[in-house]
């Protein structure tokens, strides 16, 4: 029989150095670079817990479902929503309409405790390395752990039931199970294996395997000390020598996992326990939950509000003091009162889940109306809209991805490409509106949406190529014009031709027989086709969240370094010329745009003007950037959207050495 756990000191001293592991590892304090593992620390810890309530209850006939879930919610929801609310309030106060917008998307996956399979889900989004990570984002832990409580109690009790005394071979078999997932996963999708539940169960497992360890084993007080001594060392190993390169959870996520399950073992009564026991690191632990919500909030704001300020020893240490004193003032104030109540799981749950549905509506609401632009005074409003994603403004389409222009005339314009089709809706609505036509977007991020050609080597090909179908299916229904952009240069060799495969064919080969493709399939009856040349591409990120402003002063991001203009016209020279000997093919039909003629100066290409940026990231522009290249093309986009006009003769521009049209004026 399992009897009933009391009060551990030794497990809030464990808990401690998990959530300092994990603060430290996120406020990039050395030697941490594997903090990351204090969250496999609390998996455990759980497990053990968690396991110990259910099966002593079981023991004693006193388990009530309705009560463990009862507990479970006063102990996790009240100081869960605080902080959700007070990220929701300094989102509001400080970031721009953007990123607000994207924060309240990330709390509605927070409150439904899904916001594991979000971020999985958003980490193999196309703009994903561009992202800067959510005040909520440590949430997805949180998410496991209550996916883990939806599902343990009824597995454990069912296979007690089921097999009594050999209820740790089923456990055991599960963590088995679990580990083979996580390894597997990890070899095929890396960001899968760290958030889904199925692949971090075996930790929970491992905590629960403790207590059946506990039940045939006994040491000797020479031997705990050994335990103890051997989980600290696995620990510390882990934290120290781990690092984002490690191949993790999977095999070596057993390292800290079994370091904290004989840290465990080894019980509250052995020579290494003062370290765990002692008021400070016990008082820490006591506070850790509430701790381990604000700790990764305050990072995020402090680094948005203040910049590179945020990266000194200073502002480190004022941010460990406040996010304890905050830890302790919930755990005073939220955590502790809330837990020691008791009434019916409907009394707790029906005001919490009102509570989550209310915060939820406004968080949705604040989504679907832009991120709240109205915070922003007017001129700032136009600041922020002028450093978004070119790919805006966009209305809603029942055909493509985003329509623009005149929306309530014909179909004048169809933008076909990936994100670098996107960014150009920016500099493409003006002229749209100025020729009273409406413009469709078939766009699909990451994909070449050329007649003919897939890309390889990629999870996303199949759903590509659907959606390729599909749009110049759409686009065939019409004889608009057609605005060809892609990222041309990225690809590298992961593209190919299907309607003629070579083995040995360049990506230039390739291009070129894309386009020529789309030019034979949709070019009848002399549809005109813009095709947008490879343009400017920084390759520097810099610190994106920033660069917008917000109602309150944050420290501006630092743009890039200008490029040199003679680099942009070497790494584009031999697509230029493809571009243009495909024009002298069909130069009735196709008409070029060359983007560095409107983003450079006669010697460097500027990443920001006016103090404005023109990039969004490290090659997709801003709205600012987009339309400096519309501004700077506008008759040019306007006699091709009209269908007035010829393509425009060659010349040499004074200053450069490329060959480049000149736009007809």
């Amino acid at each position: 029989m399992i009897t009933k756990l009391s009060h551990r000191r030794d497990i809030d001293g464990l808990r401690a150095i998990a959530v300092f592991s994990v603060f430290f590892y996120h406020l990039d304090v050395p030697p941490f670079s594997g903090g990351f593992v204090g969250v496999d620390l609390f998996f455990v810890v759980s497990g053990y817990l968690i396991s110990r309530i259910i099966l002593s209850e079981a023991d004693r006939g006193e388990f009530s479902i309705q009560r463990f879930y009862e507990r479970r919610i006063r102990r996790l929801f009240p100081a869960a929503i605080v902080t959700i609310v007070g990220i929701l309030a300094v989102g509001g106060l400080w970031f721009s309409p953007e990123l607000f917008k994207g924060l309240a998307q990330d709390v509605v996956a927070t409150l439904g405790s899904v916001s594991n399979f979000y971020f999985w889900r958003g980490s193999h989004a196309y703009f994903a390395n561009s992202a800067d990570p959510s005040p909520v984002l440590h949430f997805w832990s949180l998410a496991v752990e209550e996916q883990f409580y939806l599902f343990w109690p009824v597995f454990i009790l069912l296979g007690r039931r089921l097999l009594g005394r050999a209820l740790p071979l089923l456990i055991l078999g599960s963590a088995i199970l679990s580990l083979g997932v996580a390894q597997a996963t990890l070899a095929t999708d890396s960001s899968g294996a760290f958030y889904l539940p199925t692949c971090r169960a075996f930790e929970f497992a491992i905590g629960s395997l403790v207590i059946f360890a506990e039940q045939r084993l006994t040491f000797p007080a020479g031997a705990r000390s050994l335990l103890a001594a051997a989980g600290f060392t696995l620990i510390a190993y882990a934290v120290v020598s781990f690092d984002n390169a490690t191949s993790f959870p999977g095999a070596t996520a057993l390292i800290p996992c079994l370091g904290a399950a004989c840290v465990i073992l080894a019980g509250e009564r052995h020579v290494l326990s003062p370290v765990l026991t002692n008021p400070l690191t016990a008082g820490i632990g006591l506070v850790s939950y509430s701790l381990y919500l604000v700790h990764w909030p305050l990072i995020v704001y402090a680094n948005y509000i203040m910049g590179d300020d945020a990266k000194s020893v200073v502002v480190k240490v004022l941010i460990i003091a406040l996010a304890i004193m905050l830890a302790a003032l919930m755990y005073r104030l939220i955590e502790k009162p809330y837990r020691e109540r008791r009434s019916s799981l409907l009394r707790v749950a029906g005001p919490a889940a009102a509570t989550i549905v209310s915060l939820a509506i406004v968080a949705f609401v604040a989504n679907r109306q832009d991120g709240w632009p109205w915070r922003l005074p007017a001129q700032a409003r136009e600041v922020a809209d002028l450093q978004r994603f070119g790919f805006w403004p966009c209305a809603k389409s029942a055909q493509s991805k985003c329509a623009f222009g005149s929306l309530s005339d014909r179909v004048g314009v169809q933008v076909l490409g990936d994100s670098f089709a996107e960014h150009y809706v920016a500099a493409l609505d003006p002229a749209a509106k100025r020729a009273a036509v409406r413009g469709e977007a078939y766009t699909a991020e990451g994909c070449p949406l050329l007649v003919g050609l897939v890309r390889i080597a990629f999870d996303g090909s199949q759903d590509c190529k659907r959606q390729r179908d599909t749009y110049l299916a759409a686009i065939r229904q019409n004889q608009a014009a057609i605005v060809l952009s892609q990222s041309w240069m990225t690809y590298g060799n992961a593209i190919r031709n299907e309607l003629a495969p070579e083995v040995n064919a360049s990506a230039l080969q390739v291009w070129r027989a894309g386009i020529e493709n789309t030019i034979h399939e949709l070019g009848g009856s002399g549809r005109r086709f813009l095709i947008i040349a490879p343009g400017v591409e920084p390759g520097c990120r810099s610190a994106m969240s920033r660069f917008a402003p917000g109602p309150l002063w944050h420290a501006a991001s630092k743009a890039c370094p200008a490029v040199p203009l003679d680099r942009v016209q070497a790494d584009n020279r031999e697509f230029y010329a493809m571009l243009e000997e495909i024009r002298s093919r069909y130069p009735d039909q196709v008409f070029l745009l060359y983007p560095e003629r409107y983003l450079c100066g006669e010697a460097e290409c500027p990443t920001a003007m006016d103090g404005l940026w023109l990039y969004w990231d490290v090659n997709h522009l801003t709205v600012a950037g987009a339309q400096r290249v519309g501004d700077g093309a506008s008759n040019q986009l306007l006699e091709f959207i009209r269908g007035k006009g010829e393509p425009p003769p060659l010349h040499r521009d004074r200053g450069r050495d490329e060959t480049i049209p000149t736009e007809r004026n």
